[in-house]
This record gives C-alpha cells, sequence and structure tokens, in this order.
C-alpha cells in the first residue's frame, strides 16, 4: 500500500516539476539575490547550521541576510523552534517566517535585508533563487532510494540535477568508502556540480542563562540525551564522540514543544540514573519551559567544511551577489524592471 501510495506522489511531483520547467507554473523573483537551501529527503540535513554558515559568510561580503523560512511548529503565540535558534544564532539579522516564501522574502526586503537565505525551499519553486543549494546527509542520503510515505525522499533523486550546489554533512560519521559511493551516485545524475564535504563540529555547551561550557565538561561523564529533532541518532553519536557515556535518552517528534510535566519527567528519569548532565540540541534549548532547567547544557554545532569547500561557497556566494549587482544596474540604466 506504501509503494502505491508512493507511485502516486512521485506522479503529482514530477507533473508539478514538468510545468515548472516548462514555465506553466509560475516562479517570483526577488529584487535581491536569493540563495535557497534544502535537501531531497526529510529529516534533518543540517539545514540550519548551514544556513547560519551562509549568513555568517554573507556578512564577511558585506551583504545584510535575511532569513525566511515557512515557520513550521508555531504554537499560538509561540514562534517556531528554528526561528527562536536564529534570532539568538543571529541578533540583529532579518527573519521572517511565513508559509508563502515570497511574501517572507519580500518582507525581509522592507526590513533592509539584500540578500535573501530561504531555508528549506528546494521543493519551494515557487521562489526564485539564484544559487541553489542541496544537502545530502551522509548517513542517510537518499533515503532509502523510495519516495514518500514508502521511503523518505520527498521528491526523485534525479531533481538533485536542479542544484548549482551539492553539499554532503555529516562526512565524518561514515567511512571513506560509503562516502565515496555517495559522490559517484551524484555525480551520475550532475558530473559538473561542485560537490562539497562538510562535518557537523560540535564547538561548546550552552546553558538556559546562555552561559558557555567547553566540550570535556561532559568527558568520562554520564549523560541524559533528549532531544526533538528529525535526527536523534546523528545527535547521539556526537555525544559520544566527546568520550561520552549515553546512560539513558528520550526522543521526541520533531519540531516538539516540551511541557512542564515532560521536563519533570526526564529531569526524574536522569536522577535515578545517577547522571551528570542532561545533554540536548539548541533547538529543544530554546524551546524548554520558563523553570529550573538544572543540569541542562544544549550542545552547540556548527557546519565545518573539508578542503577547500568553504572558499568554494564564498566564492559562489560572491559571484551570485556581483552577477546580480551588475544585472540590477544595467536593467536601472536601461529603464526595465529585475524581477517580477
Amino acid at each position: 500500500m506504501l509503494n502505491i501510495l508512493a507511485c502516486i506522489y512521485e506522479t503529482i511531483i514530477r507533473l508539478r516539476n514538468f510545468m515548472y520547467d516548462r514555465q506553466w507554473m509560475r516562479t517570483h523573483w526577488l529584487d535581491v539575490p536569493v540563495v535557497s537551501v534544502g535537501n531531497l529527503t526529510t529529516g534533518g540535513t543540517g539545514k540550519t547550521p548551514m544556513v547560519i554558515k551562509l549568513a555568517e559568510i554573507s556578512d564577511e561580503l558585506g551583504c545584510n541576510p535575511g532569513i525566511v523560512l515557512r515557520g513550521y511548529g508555531r504554537r499560538g503565540d509561540r514562534e517556531s523552534d528554528e526561528v527562536m535558534l536564529y534570532r539568538r544564532e543571529l541578533p540583529g539579522k532579518v527573519i521572517a517566517a511565513d508559509p508563502d516564501r515570497v511574501e517572507a522574502g519580500k518582507t525581509a526586503i522592507s526590513e533592509s535585508a539584500d540578500v535573501i537565505i530561504a531555508d528549506d525551499a528546494f521543493q519551494h519553486r515557487r521562489l526564485g533563487r539564484d544559487l541553489n543549494i542541496c544537502l545530502i546527509d551522509a548517513c542517510f542520503p537518499f533515503g532509502a532510494d523510495k519516495l514518500l510515505p514508502a521511503g523518505r525522499l520527498r521528491e526523485p533523486i534525479t531533481e538533485i540535477n536542479r542544484a548549482d550546489l551539492v553539499i554532503i554533512t555529516r562526512c565524518d560519521q561514515i567511512e571513506a568508502d560509503a562516502l565515496n559511493k555517495i559522490i559517484s551516485e551524484i555525480q551520475k545524475i550532475t558530473s559538473d556540480v561542485p560537490i562539497l564535504r562538510t562535518t557537523h563540529k560540535p564547538i561548546r555547551f550552552i546553558d538556559a542563562n546562555g552561559d558557555t561550557y567547553p566540550l570535556e565538561t561532559i568527558a568520562k561523564g554520564r549523560i541524559f540525551a533528549f532531544s526533538a529533532i528529525a535526527r536523534p541518532e546523528s545527535f547521539h553519536r556526537t555525544i559520544r564522540s566527546l568520550e561520552a557515556e549515553i546512560a539513558g535518552s528520550m526522543s521526541f517528534r520533531d519540531h516538539h514543544f516540551f511541557s512542564d510535566d515532560e521536563l519533570a519527567n526526564i529531569n526524574r528519569q536522569a536522577e535515578n540514573l545517577n547522571i551528570d548532565y542532561i545533554i540536548c540540541s539548541c533547538k529543544d534549548m530554546v524551546k524548554l519551559p520558563n523553570i529550573d532547567t538544572g543540569k541542562i547544557l544544549a550542545l552547540e554545532i556548527e557546519i565545518e567544511f573539508m578542503d577547500d569547500g568553504e572558499t568554494i561557497l564564498t566564492e559562489k556566494l560572491r559571484q551570485v551577489v556581483t552577477e546580480f549587482s551588475r544585472e540590477k544596474m544595467h536593467d536601472i540604466c536601461t529603464g526595465k524592471s529585475v524581477n517580477s
């Protein structure tokens, strides 16, 4: 039954992409360059730390980046975990959340953003993009090679050919032969697109008050890990790489908001197991209720490029911004509208 539903889903997706490819469905372009960050699969591939990295690079290039995203997981007056995390990690930057990415982009521009970074927008083809980045998780690259709901693919893997840049994340968590096989599979689909490799680098811990702690804090310690993220197993691997023992853990649905009772239960289980620290992700920390967080620390992660990957990405971004500015100036001089 799942395979039948996946076939129906694939037909719909292929038809939709065909209509966009033929411009029978309209793509809306903004008056500033747009960088899209997305993936082919459901679940975490590292989009959030990659968006933060792109914002930092854009800032270094003299741009004022604006982050646009759907804002999935918003509850009442509470913003989504991703929005809250971006506001903490990118203070002063424009963050616009709207299911309509085009409107979110216009909002960001009205608030002085001169380059748009669109989070999770690989499939959101209604928004035009000048640089299309596709992330591939090395630990689960092609969603079991099946589309939803039989697998985790949002669209056929052949659609990776729309990408201007492919970035493989968590490359340090698999063997070299497995990584080479992933690269080979990508090159069969798109042979002329740069493929960059990255790792999820743990940098420090942070508590609810914003105080920071070195990674050595949990070394040799007994840890209780909890998370509401798409790939908790990758989170656990990172904790173990810091020479800590995970004595207990709890996983919740992605984007889950924690209740007071759930946090009390976590603290109770941790106490029974005689743990040293309770560890969560930064996306979890921003959602914790306003009660005593005790021994809870969040593990901060950043994207680290292998080889000369960051240089390649920086030059790609510089090129997009420069060419867009040159084209815009030409159209202004000739009296033409840049985009619609």
